[in-house]
């Protein structure tokens, strides 16, 4: 299984990503201690003699972070969307605490903690806490990084009308941090322009070296009138590059399973996720 490198995923998720495990962390762990039995033990003396609790905080907050994932917490659309980012935080939650029940259930830890009271303090503690961190000073950091160390370089296969659509709203207004290198095309001379001074730079037989010779961190497939088993062997071929790999929305009907939907300001792009090397099929 090929699996995309850390260093072409969005830099800002791997900070998202590590902030949120913890930060979570942190509130299970004030969570746990508040409501120890015994009140005159200290934090170092508490968690000393249960030293399965960490190990056991350290997989919730873990399985937490699949939770966001799976909740589109790490989409940049919901990052940058204060009400999206708080709903899903709260859904998040509420799905977590469920797991949380049936795990305190299974370790019997009645005699050391109440299960119940730990839920309630961490959902009392944890999303105001998240609230704060995500929705208020991380979409801050992000907002004044995402032109230098977010910044993240794309290059656009084909000059389809999606495509060009797409490069000139992030040309002209890119609140997300995102630099079209160029296009990849067959059917057009290197060098000629395509949208708003985005020129081609390779070919589809170039692109490893266009990703080389560019930083290239993401390839967006924007190609228009191509057939399903032309799709698919450019789709193949730009997953072996190792890099991540996204469809502009014209393409929903013809790829609609394995993929994750984003935003890229206004426009969908759907993700071909790396962890599907198989053919993609139709929905």
């Amino acid at each position: 299984m090929k699996m995309y490198g850390l260093r072409k995923l969005p830099r800002y998720k791997i900070v998202y990503a590590s902030i949120d495990v913890l930060t979570i962390f942190l509130c299970f762990l004030f969570s746990v201690y508040v409501h120890r039995t015994n009140q005159e033990q200290s934090i170092f003396e508490f968690f000393s003699l249960n030293p399965s609790l960490i190990y056991i905080l350290s997989g919730l907050s873990l399985l937490f972070l699949v939770i966001f994932q799976y909740n589109g917490l790490y989409r940049i659309n919901v990052v940058l969307n204060r009400s999206a980012n708080f709903a899903n935080i709260i859904k998040s939650q509420y799905y977590g605490a469920l797991n949380i029940v049936l795990v305190s259930l299974l370790m019997k830890s009645y005699n050391i903690i109440d299960p119940r009271l730990i839920i309630f303090t961490y959902i009392v503690v944890s999303i105001p806490t998240l609230y704060l961190i995500r929705v208020e000073l991380l979409r801050e950091l992000f907002l004044r990084l995402k032109n230098n160390s977010f910044r993240r370089n794309v290059v656009i296969v084909g000059d389809g009308n999606s495509g060009k659509l797409l490069a000139s709203k992030l040309i002209f207004e890119n609140p997300i941090g995102i630099d079209i290198a160029g296009f990849v095309d067959d059917d057009k001379e290197i060098g000629d322009e395509v949208v708003s001074g985005k020129c081609v730079i390779g070919n589809l037989n170039q692109l490893h070296m266009v990703i080389h010779d560019y930083n290239i961190d993401e390839i967006i497939i924007a190609i228009d009138g191509k057939d399903y088993d032309q799709l698919l062997e450019v789709v193949d071929y730009c997953k072996s590059q190792n890099v991540m790999v996204r469809l502009t929305s014209e393409l929903f009907d013809i790829v609609t399973r394995k993929v994750e939907t984003e935003k890229y300001i206004d426009i969908p792009v759907i993700d071909v996720a790396s962890q599907y090397n198989n053919r993609l099929t139709l929905g």
